[in-house]
């Protein structure tokens, strides 16, 4: 049976590149002890949200009530370096990022022009629901 993560992915993906075929360029997978983060932008940009998104897993675990939510599941997160194509799943909405859960599928989606120490606070309220699901 395909694992959560790799049915996620797949499904993303192929959406993804049915609607845009400029799309076609290399995606990198980054993991870390809480994610996994499936990305088309820099690596630089990719590390740098996984660093900040771990701090937050780690402290946020400090509050009783967060930490009784914790999955053993990794969270999948699509990192997009087009803002255009971030808008298109978006539904052209002006989010910052956006949290899908389906039966056992889940996964945030966050555009690379995200910016976590200026805007943190859409990206980490979805990582709260990610925690929940």
């Amino acid at each position: 049976m395909p694992s959560k993560n790799k049915t996620c992915f797949s499904a993303v993906i192929f959406f993804l590149l049915l609607s845009d075929t400029s799309l076609a360029r290399s995606w990198f997978i980054y993991e870390s002890p809480h994610l996994i983060v499936y990305s088309d932008a820099s690596e630089r940009m990719s590390k740098q949200l996984i660093v900040e998104l771990e701090q937050f897993h780690a402290g946020i675990l400090q509050l009783p009530t967060i930490a009784s939510f914790q999955s053993s599941e990794k969270t999948v997160v699509i990192y997009l370096e087009s803002r255009r194509q971030f808008k298109k799943l978006s539904g052209g909405s002006r989010l910052s990022a956006f949290f899908i859960a389906r039966g056992n599928d889940s996964f945030m989606v966050v555009p690379s022009s995200f910016r976590m120490r200026t805007e943190p606070v859409s990206v980490r309220h979805e990582y709260i629901h990610s925690l929940q699901h």
